[in-house]
């Protein structure tokens, strides 16, 4: 097996490799990076410039790579998973990354039974470089590093347990650690060790807290002292691998599973790696975080990490197979594939392109802020749309605004979480309000700030925060429901509060002070789709009747003075305009067309519609009543004049609705011409979606065209030249259409060229000429047989949909 070495590139740090990255390590002394991919390439890259320095084709998918202790060797584990057999390669690296090519390796072949790539592989070795320790699917084996040749087998799995990814060699290398899980219900993970010495296995037992369980990832720092493991939804624990006494944790900070753990400076600090996207680094001596959350540039999730055994670096791997290299004081990166643009986020749209959950505008009116199910808390300049700033809070959030705008409530998306308190200016936490152990359905201030409600999801109960900002006398109480509190809403002069329930429970009105339930409104809901919302005078309040109607109510009488029907929704929205004089609904067609819809309140007449392709996730009107903010399902926001409906911002996203809005006759002429005007521009293929009803039923036939038979704009020759003997030759194509394709009738049919048809018109309308044709000649018939059917009857047999070419 031949290697050869690489030209260092000049190019962005870590180009050239092709394959999926499936592992990665530091050498010993930090100055060299190996990929392993799925191609059967191995690469050693320049850690300082990320430029690729030397390069090994094993042949083989890799699953783990291993420098030897002095950085002269580095193993390598590669399989075939169809062939049922496994490869452990060894080089012998001297001096490659200086282009010498004397490098002599050692291969050693496994038995898999097939497993090759279901489970954990890897490869590790001993302090002092003699042996080389293997872990497969099947078994854990030992190597002598010299010769390649296996000296013992420790253990082999049977079809009770399978091998995890733990493997290292104990201080003094006494010792090879390693853990199988049981194939049981329970699923238990078990911690073993092999004495070299006297050949025995023994079990570590970990110290674990009461009714917690083990569960992978686990590792061993460089040098063996120390063995890291995660418990579920509890943190990282870390223990002495010779006792198995708990050292550090739980360290907390992951918002969710850990799926990774490694060690910096020698167990200084503990590096973890989560399926949330982001790398925690804690300090061992205090269990604190010390950095992080990091965020890399791709914002995709990660997949493998590997730390600098002798500096402060972590270099990782994400799903889209891009490398990223932190400095972990700094917290930034400073290696990357993925090239640095500078700053071009879209104006008004969410950085990962997740659903928008929360909207609120500042007192002001100059800025509004938005959470989404991303990381992110973002906050909007309202005359431009760009991004002011943003706040990192890992699995997304529901929040809610102080009536000064100066705090913010923060409610995790992502169970276990936590309802926190921040500054809106800074984004410092000053407060830790609440642990949840479920997802945030909804948050909201009280009108004095005094009070927060919170609901969560599949809770039966509605947790209220008194004396918030007072952290000597905050408390928090519990509203207790016989069936899942689905929504919250305060009145606007801070007396009363109402929450809906599912099912059958209906809607309460309570006092704030004395949480007396002092009306009731039944309502019949078998899906979370409310919205509770008390009108700007406190007199009125909006609410779901049912999952098809909308209902106001007037609380002084208790009467319903309203009723909107609507589609169902899966989540109702509502709000009121702060005027009170209209509301502001979301309505779904489909998953292709939804937006929002206003209705006047006292006639309950809907004064405009606007329609999009995307699902609205929320919507606040602004403070002044003159703007509304709608988010939707892709993350992205618009801004809309709320008197007529029209998009204000985004500005590319508006000039680009208003340039296919249908505008008549006219405007349909003049786009054509500034289509045609711009040479540069290739024609496209369009299909009748692209027009509307009114111009598919009204295309004015080009009586010009009619003695030259050829197009004006490009010479073709008109199709009307082709009709068969006795068809009118007065019906042409209208002047914006150079030609029409017909894949299934001939392109000479003049019933093909007079049949208009829509997606959503259902009735096609037929020229005269046509029509009379159609109904007259009967000699076509003869002529023409594939079209009879249609002569006979075409309203019963319409024809396939035609393509436009402009």
């Amino acid at each position: 097996m031949a290697s050869k070495p690489k030209t260092p590139s000049e190019a962005q740090p870590f180009s050239g490799y092709k394959g999926n990255v499936s592992c990665i390590e530091y050498s010993p002394d930090g100055q060299i990076i190996a990929t392993g991919c799925s191609d059967g390439i191995i690469q050693l890259w320049n850690a300082r410039t990320g430029s690729l320095s030397w390069e090994f084709k094993p042949s083989e998918p890799v699953y783990s790579l291993a420098f030897a202790h002095s950085g002269r060797r580095l193993a390598a584990i590669c399989a075939m998973p169809r062939a049922g057999v496994a490869h452990v390669f060894m080089w012998s690296l001297g001096d490659e990354a200086e282009g010498n090519s004397s490098c002599r390796d050692l291969k050693t072949s496994y038995d898999t039974d097939g497993r090759a790539a279901s489970g954990a592989h890897i490869v590790t070795f001993s302090s002092d470089d003699k042996h080389v320790a293997v872990l497969m699917p099947t078994l854990v084996a030992l190597q002598d590093a010299l010769t390649g040749s296996m000296t013992h087998e420790l253990f082999r799995a049977n079809k009770s347990c399978r091998l995890e990814s733990l493997l290292a060699f104990t201080a003094a290398n006494r010792k090879v650690l390693f853990a199988h899980r049981e194939r049981s219900r329970s699923g238990l993970l078990h911690v073993r060790s092999f004495d070299l010495v006297s050949k025995e296995q023994e079990n570590l037992e970990l110290s674990l807290p009461p009714s917690s369980l083990l569960r992978p990832p686990l590792a061993s720092s460089y040098d063996g002292t120390v063995v890291a493991g995660a418990l579920s939804h509890d943190g990282i624990l870390v223990w002495d691998t010779e006792t198995g006494s708990l050292l550090h944790g739980p360290l907390r900070g992951q918002t969710d599973t850990t799926t990774c753990i490694c060690f910096l400076l020698n167990g200084k600090w503990i590096v973890g790696r989560s399926s949330d996207k982001y790398i925690c680094v804690w300090d061992s001596s205090t269990d604190e975080p010390a950095f992080g959350p990091l965020k890399h540039r791709s914002q995709r999730s990660v997949t493998a990490v590997a730390c600098s055994p002798v500096g402060d670096h972590v270099v990782c791997v994400d799903d889209d197979n891009s490398i990223h290299v932190w400095d972990i004081p700094e917290e930034k990166s400073i290696l990357s594939s993925v090239p640095d643009n500078g700053d071009h986020r879209s104006p008004l749209l969410h950085s990962t392109y997740a659903r928008v959950k929360s909207i609120l505008w500042f007192p002001d009116g100059s800025h509004f802020i938005s959470s989404s199910e991303d990381d992110y808390i973002v906050t909007w300049d309202a005359y431009t749309g760009k991004q002011v700033r943003e706040f990192l809070f890992p699995g997304g959030s529901h929040i809610a605004l102080s009536t000064d705008g100066a705090f913010l409530a923060v409610g995790s998306l992502r169970k276990p979480g936590k309802v926190v308190l921040l500054d809106v200016k800074t984004g410092e936490e000053q407060a830790s309000l609440l642990e949840i152990q479920s997802k945030t359905r909804r948050i909201e201030f009280s009108p004095d700030n005094s009070t927060l409600a919170i609901l969560m999801e599949e809770s039966n109960s509605l947790e209220l925060i008194c004396n918030v900002f007072d952290q000597h006398h905050r408390k928090v109480e519990k509203i207790q429901s016989a069936e899942p509190v689905i929504d919250v809403a305060f009145s606007p002069d801070g007396e009363r509060f109402a929450y809906a329930t599912l099912g059958n429970g209906g809607i309460f009105v309570c006092a704030l002070g004395t949480r007396v339930v002092t009306m009731h409104f039944p309502t019949h809901l078998s899906s979370p789709a409310q919205s509770l919302v008390f009108s700007p005078d406190g007199r009125l309040l909006l609410g779901c009747l049912d999952l098809n109607t909308v209902t106001l109510w007037d609380l002084a009488t208790t009467q319903p003075i309203l009723h909107v029907p609507r589609k169902p929704t899966r989540n109702t929205m509502a709000a009121f305009s702060p005027d009170g004089i209209a509301i502001l609904l979301d309505w779904r067609d489909n998953e292709h067309r939804s937006g929002v819809e206003m209705f006047s309140v006292a006639s309950g007449e809907r004064l405009w519609r606007m329609a999009q392709a995307s699902d609205v996730s929320a919507f606040a009107f602004s403070p002044g009543g003159d703007k509304i903010v709608v988010g939707f399902k892709p993350g992205s926001l618009s801004v809309y004049d709320a008197q007529t409906g029209r998009a204000i911002l985004p500005k590319k996203r508006v000039r680009a609705a208003e340039a296919t809005k249908n505008v008549g006759k006219e405007g349909r002429e003049n786009r054509v011409k500034s289509r045609r005007s711009r040479p540069d521009q290739q024609r496209r293929a369009a299909g009748l979606d692209d027009l509307d009803e009114d111009s598919i039923l009204n295309l004015p036939a080009a009586s010009n065209l009619a003695g030259s038979g050829r197009s004006p704009s490009n010479g073709r020759q008109n199709l009307s030249d082709g009709n068969p003997r006795g068809f009118n030759k007065a019906f042409h194509f209208p002047p914006f259409a150079n030609h029409i394709t017909l894949p299934f009738w001939p392109a000479y049919s003049p019933l093909a060229a007079g049949y208009q048809t829509h997606r959503r018109c259902s009735v096609p309308a037929w020229p005269p000429q046509v029509r009379e044709e159609i109904n007259l000649n009967e000699k076509t018939k003869a002529r023409q047989p594939h079209l009879a059917r249609h002569l006979r009857n075409p309203l019963a047999h319409p024809p396939r949909a035609m393509l436009l070419v402009l």
